[in-house]
Parts: C-alpha cells; structure tokens; sequence
C-alpha cells in the first residue's frame, strides 16, 4: 500500500512514534524490577525472558 496523502503519512509517523515510546517505557520498568531483584532477565533480543522471583 502507498500513501499519497500527507495526512496518511502524519498518521503513521505518530502510530510509530507512539510505538516507540510504550516500547521504551516497558523496557524501563522491567529494568528497573530487574535492578531491584524482582524478575530475573534471560537471553537477549527478541530471546528475552523476564521470570518472577517473589
């Protein structure tokens, strides 16, 4: 599918936006549960695995 319009263009630049910062935020707090001992992380990339310990 092409967009044409620039509205469309708008639209999907803000959905990715969008995407980018939820992405970010979760990333953040599983870090930082990590940190405090709560999950422990396995693997890297799209093989992560985050495990409850308390």
């Amino acid at each position: 599918m092409r967009l044409t319009n620039s509205d469309d263009q708008n639209i999907v630049k803000k959905s990715i936006h969008f995407y980018a910062i939820i992405h970010n935020s979760v990333e953040g707090t599983l870090s930082k549960l990590v940190a405090k001992g709560e999950l422990k992380r396995e693997g890297s990339g799209k093989n992560t695995c985050y495990y409850r310990l308390k």
